[in-house]
């Protein structure tokens, strides 16, 4: 089992070296576009500290009660321009997942880039059963629609088990998906001169140096989908290969394009009773983000698991604002539910404003690590990214492992006829 270092040590270089040259960028205030309800992550089985099988039923783990909005079955249909459409969030992939790569040694950032550009110019990549120019659409995906594809419920790569068999099967639905790192086009908010990508092994959301390779794949389309659209990531900013800031226009990055779900404004509601509402994707977390936590010390695994039942039980751990037992119904939330939270045009913290009080380094997820399950997934609040540890790992102080509690779940009582009929026009940014 790898800890969560050696997952993101480039990245983490990165912060450690310019996170005193740039201020976080200044938090979005678009206008009310909808919800983005959060998916599920795929994972289907539990497991101990150890990394056993167990049965789910009463763990409080990801797969003992999935929260998010349920996949569509089929989640992914092959059209016939060598496209694949994602039906859960409405993108739409280009099937070959490796012919704009220069496989085997990847593109730098740049290349990338200029590359996806090229595509849209009509340049034959002999990309499996696409036509040159079909379309003209095509971008980089931003961090949150690459993660979007991911199962964590599988690895080597972390895609959907299409096929049912425990795994996910080459060329169903695309073609060659590599076992390696994906660019997005979002750059670093604390590093720049970096961006992020998705390393598909596992599913881990991590950065390179732009000048680092990385492969390629194109998507396109809006995420309009009525089941689990994809939110804006929250970069504003371009920057090139140095990390200087530069017009975005024409670009092709995140900064340039904004694609997603525009936040709401405000992002976040304090409800007066210790609880902050997310309005883009409406969870509800505990206000006080460290009461449960066991501050300087830090908690394993399975006490995040038993302590987060406490809190549902009565249990006073002194929350600010909050009186306990006024709910019962707390989880550890799985490890998109935290990614739900992060802002990549931000850091330290990386979240689009800060109502909570307490907020600490790392916290743990009910969601265990697939490729190594004697580990589980980790959020880091100081750039937004998530990796996995050793669940008997305490941390290191101060930087100790969390618990911030959250509840509500996917609710399809928001969209005003279910999308029965298929239209989309009764999306809406509030709860009847």
């Amino acid at each position: 089992m790898v800890d969560r270092t050696e997952k993101v040590i480039q990245w983490v270089a990165l912060v450690c070296v310019v996170v005193s040259q740039q201020a976080g960028a200044a938090d979005m205030a678009p206008s009310i576009v909808g919800v983005a309800q959060v998916a599920q992550t795929g994972q289907t089985d539990c497991y101990d500290i150890a990394g056993n099988p167990i049965a789910c039923s009463g763990t409080g783990q990801d797969a003992d009660n999935p929260q998010g909005v349920p996949w569509p079955n089929p989640r992914f249909t092959i059209q016939a321009d060598g496209t694949v459409m994602d039906q859960l969030t409405g993108l739409i992939w280009l099937k070959d997942a490796d012919c704009l790569s220069n496989f085997p040694v990847g593109r730098d950032w740049t290349d990338a880039l200029a590359q996806v550009a090229n595509l849209n110019s009509g340049t034959d990549f002999s990309c499996t059963d696409y036509t040159p120019g079909a379309f003209a659409d095509w971008r980089l995906p931003n961090q949150a629609e690459l993660l979007s594809l991911l199962s964590l419920g599988v690895s080597k790569p972390a895609l959907p088990d299409t096929a049912g068999t425990g795994h996910w099967a080459q060329d169903d639905p695309f073609t060659d998906v590599e076992s390696t790192f994906y660019w997005s086009s979002t750059p670093g908010a604390a590093a720049p001169q970096g961006a992020w990508g998705v390393g598909m092994p596992i599913g881990a959301g991590f950065g390179r140096l732009k000048t680092d390779t990385g492969f390629v794949w194109a998507v396109r389309g809006e995420s309009t989908s009525p089941l689990a659209p994809v939110a804006q990531t929250g970069q504003t900013l371009c920057s090139d290969a140095t990390g200087a800031t530069i017009d975005c226009s024409g670009t092709g990055q995140d900064g340039d394009l904004l694609a997603g779900i525009a936040w709401p404004d405000p992002r976040f509601t304090d409800n007066g009773d210790g609880t902050v509402t997310d309005n883009l994707t409406l969870l509800v977390w505990l206000k006080d983000a460290s009461c449960v936590s066991n501050v300087g010390v830090g908690r394993d695994w399975d006490d995040a698991l038993l302590q987060v039942e406490n809190l549902n039980l009565g249990t006073d751990f002194g929350c600010t604002d909050y009186v306990a037992g006024t709910f019962q119904d707390w989880r550890l939330p799985n490890s998109k539910e935290q990614l739900s939270l992060a802002n990549l045009g931000a850091h330290s913290p990386a979240l689009p404003s800060n109502p909570f009080v307490g907020l600490l380094a790392f916290y743990w997820s009910s969601t265990s690590a697939s490729s190594s399950p004697d580990g589980a997934w980790i959020f880091g609040t100081g750039i937004g990214t998530t990796s996995p540890a050793l669940k008997t790992d305490l941390g290191i102080p101060p930087d100790t492992n969390s618990v911030w509690p959250v509840r509500g779940s996917w609710d399809s009582s928001i969209f005003a006829d279910g999308f029965e009929s298929g239209d989309t026009s009764a999306w809406s940014s509030t709860t009847p």
